[in-house]
Order: structure tokens, then sequence, then C-alpha cells
């Protein structure tokens, strides 16, 4: 993914977002160093960082206090809407002891690790103040941090939701 005025010359430089598997990123590599306009040295930095991360000692993921290794299986996050208009859920963790509960069910099912979100993101969607998004989220996250020893989430674009839940116990930001 490029900058849209990439294609008509409109910029001199942009950002670019890649994606792929190891694989795939390695074929990159050798492909770009066939290029011109510099794209063999782009590819020489990406074969570097890709040389890095195969040094890793056993891809740990390291959030807050935890630590996830993610070379031995799929660590499976459960997301838990606590909005009215959520378009998996649609409210059904609204009532004050229902999100926990949830919660603990998606760890018993085999979640190990909890998303909670207070603001939906579905098309359409109304988008809620972001005192409105933490009174949703930190109660939530507070009651899932004092009865799991798990890693949680919270699901916010927004810095002083993503500050307070940190300070509630989450470990992770998932910003959209």
């Amino acid at each position: 993914a490029v900058a849209k005025d990439v294609i008509t010359h409109g910029v001199d430089t942009t950002d670019v977002l890649i994606m792929g598997t190891v694989n795939q990123l390695r074929d990159l590599t050798r492909k770009l160093s066939w290029q011109p306009f510099g794209l063999p040295d782009l590819g020489e930095r990406i074969a570097e960082l890709l040389e890095s991360l195969a040094d890793t000692a056993g891809n740990i993921w390291r959030a807050g206090s935890f630590e996830l290794d993610l070379s031995d299986h799929v660590h499976v996050m459960g997301i838990l809407n606590v909005t009215p208009d959520s378009y998996s859920d649609g409210g059904e963790f609204l009532r004050p002891s229902a999100p926990l509960e949830r919660a603990l069910t998606m760890v018993e099912q085999g979640a190990e690790i909890i998303d909670v979100g207070g603001q939906s993101s579905r098309p359409g969607s109304s988008p809620v103040s972001e005192q409105e998004e933490m009174d949703r989220v930190v109660p939530v996250v507070e009651r899932i941090n004092e009865a799991w020893e798990g890693p949680i989430s919270i699901d916010t674009y927004r810095e002083g939701v993503a500050r307070a839940a940190l300070s509630a116990g989450a470990a992770i930001v998932n910003d959209i």
C-alpha cells in the first residue's frame, strides 16, 4: 500500500506498507534486486530486517507484564464489545455483570487475550464521545483484570481511552 499519488508521480517519496508471509517477502527481496529506482537497496534492507527477525529468540510478544510465545501455537483473542450498536453482538453485554461473565466464558473456551471495545466501528455507526467510551470500557477492564490473570486488550483509537484502560489493567492497545 502506498500513497494514492504515487501512480501519477504526484509525490516524490511515500511510506509503504508491505504484507506477506516470510517466504513471500523473501521472494520480493529477490525481485527488487532486478528493479531500477533504488529498489535493490530497499530489497537489501527488507532482507536484513527478515534476517534480524529470524534471530529473535522464540518469537516472544511482550505486552505489559505478559509474554506470549508466538512460535508454539495460535493465540486466540476474544472480542468483547460493550456497545449498544456493535455489528457482532449488538448490546448483549451492557448489564453490569455481563461483560465479566462473557470474558470468563471466552477464557474457558480458549481465549488467551480479551479485547474490550466501547465504540462500534461498523459502517453507519454513530461515534461516541471520548468520555462515554471511557465510561464503557474502563470499569470492564478493571473487573476483568481483578478476576483473570491474562492479557487484556483495549480496542480504541483515542489516546485518552487507551491511557485510562492501560491504567485499569489493559496490556495491549488495539488501534484500528
